[in-house]
């Protein structure tokens, strides 16, 4: 603010229009008062100085002319970034005006005959105050509505990370299907429903709950000589393969540990599971991924165990996972082979 305006503290005003001689008074008592004043006399330069000077509190003088000033009134607050500006009518002579009709078009107030400073004064500043708060309460509510877009913005953005977390959480990286934690939860899941179901229907056959792991054949070998990033391409290849072969929404394939696979099938026998691991073996055979090291095979080939059982209360799920391991280990003697256990 230059030294100039610096005096004039109370706000910005514009009158906008011819002023009487009896308010010869009018200017020089608003500017001992604090506030800066800006006269303008036509309609035309009063509306461009209105667009530029953003004054906060307009003075309109009922003499204007062309338009006259009711309807410049009128003009003003169709202008968006104008429209909040209070208006002032100042009735510069006697002759009857309708204050509901300067209220009706958006007018905030009148000074009329006969006039007086004190009243004057107090209506100006009463426009002012209301322009303040006005001002500092939309300040406000745009912070507030700022504030709910970031929230939003961010909540948006929370459930976006809490989804990748979700899917970062139960599937595995690498392969893509469910990881040993998905297997886990999933394992536990099947086996107390079977254990309810077996209580429930009292049919054995059909709360059956099978295992299958599968683990590659001699996968140390591979990776060493094809490197890590032709192994990880085989993983991927494999885990592909066998969930090619499941239909069943309720089965699983996940990454067990670092080239293991399992397979869980619920309602699922041992002669069913078996048939599973066969598709599979097929489906690997299928892939013909070249494997020199094998010692069973040119190709990359897959040992497999299964476990098949009646989920009890009377036992934990860990029983199924350690037959199918035990039957892993004797199909991984012969390689390329499928061992079956039934507890």
């Amino acid at each position: 603010m230059t030294p100039y305006l610096e005096q004039y503290t109370e706000g910005n005003l514009l009158i906008i229009g011819d002023i009487s001689e009896e308010l010869a008074f009018f200017c020089p008592l608003l500017q001992e008062k604090g506030y800066y004043i800006a006269h303008i006399t036509t309609s035309e330069q009063g509306l461009e100085k209105a667009s530029t000077g953003l004054p906060d509190l307009i003075i309109l003088s009922t003499a204007l002319q062309e338009p006259d000033s009711y309807t410049f009134c009128q003009q003003i607050k169709a202008i968006n970034h104008l429209s909040h500006i209070p208006v002032i009518f100042l009735m510069v002579d006697r002759t009857a005006y309708d204050p509901w009709q300067i209220y009706n078009i958006g007018g905030a107030d009148y000074l009329g005959y006969p006039y007086h400073p004190e009243e004057i004064l107090t209506r100006i500043q009463h426009q002012m105050t209301i322009a303040k708060l006005q001002k500092r309460l939309d300040k406000q509510n745009n912070q507030l509505e700022q504030t709910l877009e970031d929230l939003h913005k961010l909540e948006t953005y929370m459930e976006g990370v809490y989804q990748n977390l979700q899917e970062f959480s139960f599937d595995d990286m690498l392969t893509k299907v469910a990881n040993r934690r998905r297997f886990d939860e999933v394992l536990e899941k099947e086996w107390r429903r079977g254990a309810r179901d077996r209580i429930s229907w009292g049919d054995l056959q059909h709360t059956s709950l099978s295992l299958i792991l599968g683990n590659l054949d001699d996968f140390t070998a591979y990776n060493d000589h094809q490197g890590v990033e032709t192994g990880d391409q085989c993983l991927c290849k494999i885990a592909q393969a066998l969930q090619a072969v499941i239909k069943r929404p309720a089965d699983l394939v996940a990454r067990y540990s670092g080239a293991t696979f399992a397979i869980l099938l619920p309602y699922t026998d041992s002669e069913g599971a078996l048939q599973v691991a066969n598709l599979m073996r097929f489906e690997i055979e299928q892939l013909k991924i070249p494997h020199p090291l094998s010692s069973v095979n040119e190709y990359v080939t897959l040992s497999f165990g299964i476990a098949t059982g009646i989920p009890t209360n009377a036992l934990s799920s860990d029983i199924l996972t350690r037959t199918a391991d035990e039957a892993l280990q004797q199909a991984k003697q012969g390689k390329n082979c499928i061992i079956c256990n039934i507890i």
